[in-house]
């Protein structure tokens, strides 16, 4: 066993230019915890890029922590397994080996670990439609994050919770998310993230309707990406501010601020955003009935779509 572990080892290395240190600690360390940590790193890394390699990585850890009774590494290794099996369509083996995981992990309070493992059970019920189930396993792991003061697991989880809640269309519950978001990010002092709240409660108020509420959240948002001139917020502020100005028939208020947004999605040259309040400019002149101006905008608007579309 050994000698095909090393061989092993021998062609990964080869084989794994971009992880050269990790395969240096494998070929040359004498303990197998830090071989086992080695090993489990590269295989992770291999995820996206070569589900083969991480597939046979996985499978030596697993085998030598099995033999050599490193429990926490063997429920590494059997995490990668997993969710290998998940990202190609097995999901039954793979939320067979995160649950086995799980139950691992929680033996040994390795709280962090079981959260994260646990979470992609959540996401799998997710990909596969059954929304009610993910939503469940999300809340479950809110709360036990809270207790343990893990804040940016929490931060993945409100934000699971809030594409599960915008897909099904429960604004409601989406917005009770919204405000759970906000209330973490204030404990970790994040601006950042502050502001990205902001802006997510004031989309959720204009998909109920509340547009007084939308402008006011927005509001809030503008302020923080003007102190801290974050162009990308600010592109982003404008342009639903811009929104709700259009939806009350103001016009001119909603045509400045598209033409803000327009700046600076050109300063940060995003394409996308760029084509995006080109058409909304479209509409401010088709609604003062400067048609040729509408078309003009339109038409720019569809090459710049068309050559984001293939590339070029």
């Amino acid at each position: 066993m050994k000698k095909i572990f090393f061989i092993s080892l021998f062609l990964f290395s080869i084989l794994a230019k971009p992880n050269d240190s990790l395969c240096s600690v494998i070929d040359t360390t004498n303990s197998i915890e830090t071989k086992l940590k080695a090993l489990n790193s590269l295989a992770w890394s291999y995820r996206s890029t070569d589900l083969n390699q991480a597939d046979s990585l996985s499978k030596i850890a697993l085998e030598l922590a099995r033999e050599n009774d490193y429990e926490t590494e063997y429920a590494n290794a059997l995490n990668t397994l997993g969710v290998l099996d998940l990202m190609q369509g097995r999901m039954k083996e793979g939320v067979e080996k995160i649950e086995e995981c799980d139950e691992i992990n929680l033996r040994n309070k390795v709280y962090k670990a079981y959260l994260d493992n646990r979470m992609n059970i959540g996401l799998t019920y997710y990909f596969r439609g059954e929304l009610d189930s993910a939503a469940s396993i999300m809340w479950e792991l809110y709360d036990m994050a809270d207790s343990l003061g893990e804040l940016a697991i929490n931060k993945q989880l409100l934000h699971n919770l809030s594409s599960i809640y915008n897909a099904q269309g429960k604004y409601v519950e989406s917005l009770e998310v919204g405000f759970k978001s906000l209330e973490n990010a204030k404990k970790q002092g994040d601006e950042s993230e502050i502001s990205k709240t902001y802006n997510s409660i004031g989309l959720i108020y204009d998909y109920l309707g509340n547009l007084e509420k939308s402008k006011f959240y927005h509001l809030k948002s503008f302020r923080i990406n003007k102190e801290v001139n974050d162009i990308d917020g600010l592109s982003s502020s404008y342009g639903n501010l811009g929104e709700i100005y259009r939806q009350t028939e103001d016009w001119e208020s909603a045509y400045y601020c598209y033409q803000k947004a327009l700046e600076y999605a050109e300063e940060l040259n995003d394409s996308s955003s760029i084509a995006g309040q080109m058409m909304n400019l479209a509409i401010y002149y088709d609604q003062i009935k400067q048609y040729d101006s509408a078309q003009s905008l339109i038409e720019e608007a569809l090459a710049i779509s068309k050559r984001n579309d293939f590339g070029y």
